[in-house]
């Protein structure tokens, strides 16, 4: 982790030397500064952040939605710095992929947060990823299993002779087999005079 490329919003304005130090401790550079949230936007539209801290003086419901759209939008890891948010609006925050700090502002628990942040927005970020991929091959799979079935029931072919049939099919027509589940579903659940497999 180095030179980490850093939006900031400081509504608070507070230890401003406090806070250059810790983003001097943290490897963060500051990118672009802005005084309040509304700022942020623009900020991130104009620069490439890996990185966005906020310090906020009070942290309404409105504030997060809007957090949880930018995040997920410019895949950007998050801090909230902010000494009034109670405790159903940090379980908001977590669950929009905002890493909360509430306690005094010290260099180093800042410096192990970002390192934190960082780690469990990437990591976050992978098992999404995981779950997507996981999700896509069983929908394929179902699609696979559904088309096997139309088979067996329209041309009394054993489950064995239905997949090699459109396992063939696939390599004769150099697609992937889902892509031939699809078509075999589309032609046999809607079937067409003349329509062939």
């Amino acid at each position: 982790m180095s030179n980490i490329r850093t939006v900031v919003i400081n509504e608070t304005h507070q230890c401003q030397k406090l806070v250059e130090q810790a983003f001097a401790k943290a490897d963060c550079y500051s990118i672009g500064v802005g005084d309040s949230l509304a700022e942020l936007m623009p900020l991130l539209s104009q620069q490439r952040a890996e990185l966005a801290v906020l310090f906020l003086r009070k942290v309404e419901p409105q504030h997060l939605s809007y957090l949880k759209v930018l995040v997920e939008e410019h895949q950007l890891p998050t801090i909230l710095i902010s000494p009034n948010m109670d405790i159903e609006l940090q379980v908001q925050a977590v669950r929009a992929d905002i890493s909360v700090l509430l306690e005094d502002f010290q260099v180093e628990r800042f410096r192990v947060q970002v390192a934190l942040s960082i780690a469990r927005y990437h990591e976050i970020k992978r098992l999404r990823s995981n779950i997507q991929d996981k999700q896509r091959r069983l929908d394929e799979r179902k699609l696979v299993e559904r088309a096997k079935g139309l088979l067996m029931a329209r041309y009394g072919l054993e489950e064995g002779d239905a997949y090699s049939t459109m396992r063939r099919s696939a390599m004769n027509h150099g697609k992937k087999l889902v892509d031939i589940a699809q078509t075999t579903i589309s032609q046999l659940d809607n079937p067409k005079p003349n329509a062939v497999i």
